[in-house]
């Protein structure tokens, strides 16, 4: 279900056929957002929040957790007001909120953090991937810090780690 359509505006007024998506997750940032960063220098962007039900009914998260989510969209659409856009915001799974962006656009590229935490999170990338593959999408996704998603052991974690803790911020 559509909650807030970012992406009627930017429809309105662009003429292209192709556009990317940056899907904010646990980011909610404008600035030194990796994957926005790239998105934008590869051209037209569409930003993307989605509400799954798979998160707002896990324990793990509290009403209040969703409110504060709810009120940083809104100060983002106030910063992204002079360039006349805003977030698309869909509540449901996360690749029916991307299908339904798909009726809209041509989606030619996916960006986003690497999330970390959850299993539930874990598998739902894995399908997001699936469905990347199917819609001849490329997903860039972003390390979060230091975290090596999926690995079997933690053989290199140790090395890993103090490289990106020891890199120049960029």
């Amino acid at each position: 279900m559509l909650i807030d359509n970012g992406a009627q505006k930017l429809q309105e007024n662009v003429h292209k056929d192709s556009v990317n998506i940056v899907w904010l997750k646990r980011d909610l940032r404008l600035s030194d957002h990796e994957p926005l960063a790239e998105s934008t220098q590869a051209g037209l962007t569409l930003i993307y929040y989605v509400f799954e039900p798979l998160l707002i009914d896990d324990p793990h998260y509290e009403e209040r957790h969703w409110r504060f989510i709810w009120q940083s969209i809104q100060d983002l659409n106030i910063q992204l007001s002079p360039f006349n856009t805003k977030i698309y915001v869909y509540y449901g799974d996360a690749i029916d909120g991307l299908n339904e962006i798909q009726k809209i656009f041509k989606v030619a590229n996916l960006y986003s953090h690497e999330e970390v935490g959850l299993l539930s999170t874990f598998n739902r990338d894995k399908a997001v991937k699936s469905w990347c593959k199917t819609q001849n999408i490329t997903w860039f996704e972003s390390a979060t810090g230091a975290v090596m998603r999926g690995m079997k052991n933690r053989n290199k974690w140790d090395s890993h780690w103090q490289k990106v803790m020891k890199a120049e911020l960029s």
